[in-house]
């Protein structure tokens, strides 16, 4: 490492077995400050032994560092020896090579370097991935009084809208910087967004989150005459946990299942309409990716991530509720079966991206890491 640079950790639970929206920037963000005053070294709980993504899958720069702890495994419940083992390991690793500062992307890898850092001077950046609506949806939401309380002892809080920082408590709002995701948008012609192909994209993992059933079922409300396809980004093997629904719908022939996969400009620029029908998101990356390439976007309206990077009827359309087939199937029709509103949505979509531009949002990174290290 480089002695005149500031010594960074990104730490995150995995690399190897799951790719998502935090994978994603965790591995731009670590490459982009790598070309600054940064020495940058992921740390990620991964076993080396358990490897589903290649190491090609994300293109990290030669510059940035790669640690995997290398004890147990993120697939099952970690008991309280490998918790500590883990924590021990990352101290001394934290320790030896002089890092000033962490970021801890979601919550769970954020109280593990509270923990790793204690009695030192390493400042610990808590990275919210998720909007704070999530504590609605899943188990640990009986611990959310607890969680923010932790949060107390983060030297800052990053959330990616602006909108989320009134929904936690009043003794943490001084700690929180909103730093939305940065998308790169493509240089594309009117002529490619105005005629695209009659496909419905969803990008999204096959989990409770994403609720990509509910997405399904809204599909197989769609007229049959209207002759669109949906093409489902998704975990492999999702086509067989959805096999018996896909035939009760009688849609099998107008369904694709598409395993995960580094480049999805060809699907962007195919597709017309991105749909993600998730519980709760935090920047929902891959329908900011799918705006950029001027496709026109749906959600629904109660999950706060959707909500606050949809305007209704401005770059796409907003389904009352939150798990709703019959809003949802209601939204999409809407769009099919207008075309102007539909082109219009895509063109607006893509002129909104404008707003995540990457030299601007990585700027913000380094003035927060900065103004901690000073």
């Amino acid at each position: 490492m480089s002695k005149d640079k500031i010594n960074v950790a990104i730490l995150i639970r995995s690399l190897n077995l799951c790719v998502g929206g935090v994978q994603i920037m965790a591995t731009k963000i670590a490459n982009e400050l790598s070309k600054r005053n940064y020495n940058i070294t992921i740390i990620t709980w991964d076993n080396e032994l358990e490897k589903f993504f290649p190491d090609s899958f994300y293109k990290i720069s030669s510059k940035v560092e790669i640690v995997n702890l290398n004890i147990g495994t993120i697939q099952t419940k970690s008991n309280l020896v490998t918790t500590f083992k883990r924590i021990y390991k990352l101290r001394k690793y934290l320790l030896q090579r002089n890092i000033s500062t962490i970021l801890a992307f979601v919550e769970g890898t954020f109280w593990n370097a509270l923990l790793a850092t204690i009695f030192t001077n390493i400042s610990v950046v808590a990275s919210e991935r998720v909007s704070p609506d999530r504590f609605n949806y899943l188990r640990n939401g009986k611990y959310k009084f607890l969680i923010m309380n932790i949060f107390r002892f983060a030297e800052k809080i990053t959330v990616q809208f602006d909108q989320y920082i009134n929904s936690y408590p009043k003794y943490l709002r001084k700690k929180i910087i909103s730093i939305p995701n940065a998308i790169e948008s493509p240089k594309l012609s009117n002529d490619i967004i105005l005629n695209k192909k009659n496909i419905i994209l969803c990008v999204a993992r096959d989990c409770y989150q994403k609720n990509i059933e509910v997405l399904i079922r809204a599909f197989g409300m769609i007229d049959n005459n209207l002759n669109w396809k949906l093409i489902l980004c998704t975990t492999e093997g999702a086509d067989k946990k959805f096999n018996s629904l896909i035939n009760q719908l009688n849609i099998s022939k107008k369904i694709q299942f598409i395993s995960p996969r580094k480049d999805l400009s060809d699907l962007y620029l195919e597709s017309a309409i991105f749909c993600l029908p998730s519980y709760f998101e935090g920047f929902p990356n891959t329908m900011a990716e799918a705006m950029s390439y001027g496709n026109a976007c749906i959600g629904f309206e109660d999950c706060l991530g959707i909500a606050y990077l949809i305007n209704s009827n401005r770059n796409g359309l907003l389904a009352k509720g939150v798990n709703n087939p019959i809003t949802l199937s209601q939204a999409i029709e809407k769009l099919i079966k207008n075309k102007k509103l539909l082109r219009q949505l895509a063109i607006n979509s893509k002129n909104y991206t404008k707003h995540f531009k990457p030299n601007i949002i990585y700027e913000q990174w380094d003035q927060l890491l900065r103004s901690i290290n000073n």
